[in-house]
């Protein structure tokens, strides 16, 4: 038995991001993206803690996302749904975003993905 993990495909990218939450703060990049969330990766280090435990407590994060169609970074509002560290110390963040976002849907249509969007299926 297979399910889908979302409902919506997401895309590779390379997008500098900034995870905050209260005074807490953590650097990464956004390696893949759709309307509903992406995935983060970040470093496991003294920032992570906070990561790992707003993973299921609905406790919003905020995204500084740098999108290159942008002059200025864009706050998004997200939950941390899953993240998994390797023995190195790279971990994968799991995010899903409050709502969804005009700026994400721009940047997905500036990539023209409509042409190649079954070959990440």
């Amino acid at each position: 038995e297979t399910r889908l993990l979302r409902s919506e495909t997401r895309f590779p990218c390379a997008l500098a991001c900034d995870i905050h939450q209260g005074p807490n703060e953590s650097y990464g990049v956004i390696s893949n993206i759709s309307h509903g969330g992406c995935q983060l990766g970040v470093n496991r280090d003294a920032s992570y803690d906070f990561i790992e435990s707003s993973i299921g407590e609905n406790i919003t994060v905020a995204l500084e996302v740098y999108f290159p169609t942008m002059e200025t970074p864009v706050i998004i509002e997200a939950f941390v749904r899953s993240a998994s560290c390797q023995m190195d110390g790279a971990c994968k963040v799991g995010i899903a975003f409050r709502q969804n976002y005009e700026v994400v849907r721009k940047y997905l249509e500036s990539l023209q993905l409509d042409s190649v969007s079954p070959f990440f299926r």
